[in-house]
Formats: C-alpha cells, sequence, structure tokens
C-alpha cells in the first residue's frame, strides 16, 4: 500500500455545472409554457414535501425511553419542523416556484395569451 500522500490535504471537489447555462429567456413566445413550467413543478414539489412529511415523521420513540424521545424530538426539528429543515427548504422552493409561475402568468395576461383559466392557481391541494 502507497502511503506517501498520507497527511496530504485533499484538493476541494470541482464545482457543480450550472442547471442553466445560459440565462433564463422570457420572451413573449414563451412566457405562457414558462408559467405552467413554475406551476406544474410547484404541484411537484408540494407531493414530494407531502410524502417526505408523512414518510419521515416518526410516531413513536424507537424504544420508549428518555434517549428515544430525545432523539425523535431532535429528528422531527432536523427534518421537518426547524426554520432549515428539509421540509422547510422544500415549502420555501415551492413557494418561490409559485411566485414566479404568478408573475410569468400576469406578464402572459398583458400579452393576451392567457385568459385567467387557462393555468389555475395552485391550492395546495392536489387533484384526487
Amino acid at each position: 500500500m502507497d502511503r506517501s500522500n498520507e497527511g496530504a490535504v485533499a484538493s476541494p471537489p470541482a464545482a457543480a455545472p450550472e442547471v442553466f447555462p445560459q440565462p433564463l429567456k422570457v420572451t413573449r413566445d414563451n412566457v405562457a409554457e414558462l408559467a405552467r413550467l413554475f406551476r406544474n413543478a410547484a404541484k411537484q414539489i408540494f407531493a414530494i414535501r407531502t410524502n417526505a412529511t408523512d414518510a419521515l415523521f416518526l410516531r413513536e420513540p424507537w424504544m420508549g425511553d428518555e434517549t428515544s424521545q430525545w432523539m425523535r424530538e431532535f429528528f422531527h426539528e432536523y427534518f421537518l419542523h426547524g426554520e432549515h429543515s428539509f421540509v422547510n427548504v422544500l415549502r420555501d422552493i415551492e413557494k418561490q416556484h409559485d411566485a414566479h409561475a404568478s408573475a410569468l402568468e400576469g406578464v402572459a395576461r398583458q400579452y393576451g395569451l392567457l385568459e385567467d383559466e387557462t393555468v389555475p392557481r395552485f391550492s395546495g391541494k392536489l387533484p384526487r
């Protein structure tokens, strides 16, 4: 086994590629479709958030002792209830997508490309 690099500091990982290598362009031709895209993304994130909440909620402490109870509360705070918890981050992203969709819908209406019923507002409930 070669130990010549033992104790050396590892180099940082390569930067992640940009999601949008080019700026997102909103044009008269694509504004209504972008509004639908953001609205649908908000609905999908809502579904993911709902499923994550159900899947991550621990109903009972593992062993019923004080340590298990503390761990359950810590787990819920970290993943479900804390300001920066996984579920709240998803909620924030969902709200951002919803706000983007609303803004794009407003622009599309100004262009006369949308009627009020074309892109329904997301009520926070998925159709069954």
